[in-house]
């Protein structure tokens, strides 16, 4: 829920309601979504503005995770799922997202330090860095409060999160801004151990401070303060008739927890209940005597979802779809185990998808578009548990369902139908099927959707397993992006010198650190061969001059700062990779990975890709600066000759290449139909319905309306 202010009260009289506390050898339950954004906030040096310096950010959850493995701290990381309660916070989680979106479209690197823009992968590789730890990853159905509460309890140890839910819910707390991210050596029965110095709150503690409130009235606390489920207004006729101080020098928060601490004194709980309900509007009573039931009920210790996931026995509870069919129980295993994210469970189960943001150039289209093709194959293969014979094609006779998509149309977000047609030759694989399938099968369907023919496949056969599945994203980006040959040759760059290179020399960024390691090399012969076999066998001598030569690309141009230098339309480019390789590698795992999981995007980083743009192009023959590196010029050579097979023709950027001229965001009426239609949803003006997807513009209207 997130009562407003009253986490901040509490950490502001932390010496009346929290101890000082040593963390070490210990089970948490760990609020993961909260967990995940205070990391990403506190991450330092990062160039939100680029795309995601998402090495950096890797390497800040890694180094906590290994924190808490160096206390002996096993944490159970529970997320929050996709679905909602009866649509409950459906208000507030749009308004989170048009904020999201317009803090996204606003970043540049004047702006970055102020704004919170969370990358797309974010999640994906805290979950990565969880699971090199050999942490338990646990994803619920709906949000994971009350499932983080019950399983405090059931365990009996502390929940680490910053929610004021969890003050509410009366268990022990950890709250993470008292967290410190250094460990300290304490006595324990004559030893050392390491540990985490931290704050505990304690409830009892609390109920003390504010009138010794029975623990069994908290509930009702938490909802007369207001929270994302109900809002202070619907209690004005109560609020009113209580009495709230004017003492100066107090929060409102706090006026307003003594007033209903007082006015709950004494009071018997079903009393109070009723008096809650007879001040509210009719038309709210049903709502909110379900959300009071629902508040008083999370005391009952039962054995929780999150519990069985973790017993890895069966789980009870069935995820349904839209028409009430059970989602077969591998994808809800796997959606527990958190290998999907928690939106998409909205496809099947509310046919609404509602929005990705990223640092894109308002003017031009969302780049979800691009990937537009593979978000309908994910979708339709979802879709089957209620539409066996649903396909990828477009046929008016046999349209049999569409999924409301949250899109953004300049700077607003609006709405749209995408639809679907049901195909029985040319359906795609059913969701209950998949197991049964072929891995063969089961490629050639994930071959199709990325449009990867013949020549595709000899490209994405000359690399090493583990980057197939990023290959064929770039290529899906050529056909339907068109980048500039500068923007192809960055990014195969970029992942060349953070993933090839540091195989050899780790991570360096400086001179010093260069030549030290340059004053402890072996003698190694010249290295050759093939793709796939150069590329994690680079000589180390060549690996070192190729990072020297390139050192200025790792850092921040401060002029960018100052200046209108700055090039966002480079910056959505890639926005519109990286959204292509995201689905690209959910649909590979909806499709129980024909292809190797890819973890690149650990090693990704926007802020060099940006700088390599602009470096490749105000240098004719940029590859001369690496010559001296022969076999990571060999490398290139290779990949570039590779690529040139597919026959696309790449637009140059000129050479005198410092921003690119501004594009219109055309907005065209479509000719015909396609994927995309109207409905007659009423809409207010921040979310209205958008007309058919051609404001697409033209670079996407022949992609929509292929068949």
């Amino acid at each position: 829920m997130g009562i407003r202010g009253l986490f901040t009260f509490v950490e502001n009289n932390q010496n009346q309601f929290m101890v000082d506390y040593a963390l070490h050898s210990s089970t948490i339950i760990v609020d993961a979504n909260n967990l995940l954004h205070l990391l990403y906030r506190t991450c330092s040096g990062l160039n939100a503005a680029f795309g995601g310096d998402y090495d950096k950010v890797y390497s800040h959850f890694d180094a906590f995770c290994l924190l808490l493995d160096t206390c002996n701290i096993k944490p159970i990381m529970v997320f929050d799922g996709g679905l909602d309660v009866d649509n409950r916070k459906e208000k507030t989680r749009k308004k989170r997202i048009r904020m999201r979106m317009r803090a996204a479209i606003s970043c540049d690197p004047y702006r970055q330090g102020s704004l919170e823009v969370f990358p797309l992968f974010g999640r994906s590789i805290f979950i990565d860095a969880c699971r090199k730890h050999n942490f338990q990853v646990v994803q619920c159905d709906y949000e994971a409060d009350d499932e983080i509460a019950l399983l405090s309890r059931i365990l009996n140890c502390p929940v680490l999160s910053g929610d004021s839910d969890f003050i509410i819910f009366g268990i022990e707390l950890i709250p993470l801004n008292s967290l410190s991210f250094s460990p300290s050596l304490i006595k324990v029965d004559g030893g050392e151990k390491t540990a985490i110095s931290c704050k505990m709150f304690y409830v009892d503690h609390f109920l003390k401070k504010i009138g010794s409130l029975p623990r069994s009235h908290l509930p009702l606390v938490g909802i007369l303060l207001g929270n994302d489920y109900v809002d202070l207004e619907s209690f004005q006729k109560l609020w009113s008739g209580m009495s709230i101080s004017k003492e100066k020098g107090v929060t409102d928060i706090h006026r307003r927890l003594k007033a209903v601490t007082s006015w709950l004194r004494g009071q018997k709980i079903e009393s109070a209940i009723e008096k809650i309900l007879a001040s509210v509007p009719e038309n709210k009573k049903e709502e909110l005597q379900k959300l009071i039931e629902s508040s008083l009920n999370k005391d009952i210790e039962s054995p929780s979802l999150v519990q069985k996931i973790l017993n890895e026995t069966e789980h009870s509870t069935l995820i349904y779809s839209k028409n009430n069919n059970p989602l077969p129980q591998w994808f809800s295993t796997a959606y527990r185990n958190h290998s999907f994210p928690s939106w998409i469970l909205h496809i099947p189960c509310n046919h609404k998808f509602l929005y990705l943001p990223q640092v894109e150039k308002a003017s031009r289209s969302y780049s979800l578009f691009s990937a537009i093709d593979i978000f309908r194959a994910i979708s339709a293969v979802l879709l089957s548990v209620d539409h066996p014979d649903i396909s990828l094609l477009k046929d008016d006779s046999a349209k049999t369902v569409g999924i409301e998509l949250g899109v953004r149309v300049d700077g607003k977000l609006k709405h749209t139908t995408i639809s679907f047609y049901n195909n029985e030759s040319e359906r795609v694989p059913h969701l209950i099927e998949i197991p049964k399938l072929s891995s063969l099968v089961r490629m050639d369907f994930f071959k199709k959707v990325l449009k990867i023919d013949e020549v595709g496949i000899s490209i994405v056969d000359l690399f090493p397993d583990n980057l197939k599945i990023f290959i064929c994203s770039i290529i899906f980006w050529l056909q339907v992006s068109n980048p500039t040959v500068q923007q192809f040759q960055s990014l195969i760059l970029m992942s060349l010198m953070f993933d090839a290179v540091p195989c050899k020399i780790g991570r360096v960024r400086s001179v010093e650190k260069t030549e030290r390691l340059r004053k402890n090399l072996k003698s190694e012969s010249s290295s050759d061969g093939s793709i796939c076999q150069l590329w994690y066998n680079l000589c180390t001598k060549d690996c070192l001059f190729a990072n020297e030569k390139l050192l200025q690309l790792y850092q921040l141009d401060r002029n960018l700062i100052d200046s209108d230098g700055y090039d966002k339309d480079t910056v959505h480019t890639f926005a519109e990779f990286q959204i292509i390789f995201f689905f690209a590698a959910i649909l590979n795992r909806l499709l129980l990975s024909p292809y190797p999981e890819c973890d690149m995007m650990i090693r990704y980083n926007g802020l060099f890709l940006y700088n390599a743009v602009n470096f490749t192009s105000v240098r004719q023959d940029w590859m001369q600066v690496l010559k001296n590196a022969d076999s990571v010029h060999l490398l290139l050579e290779k990949v570039f000759d590779a690529f040139s097979a597919l026959k696309i023709n790449l637009t140059n950027l000129p050479k005198e290449y410092k921003k690119s001229r501004k594009r219109k965001n055309k907005i065209t009426k479509a000719i015909g139909d396609d994927y995309f239609s109207e409905d007659d949803d009423e809409t207010n003006s921040d979310e209205e319905e958008v007309d058919e997807l051609t404001l697409l513009g033209n670079r996407f209207a022949s992609l929509l309306s292929r068949q």
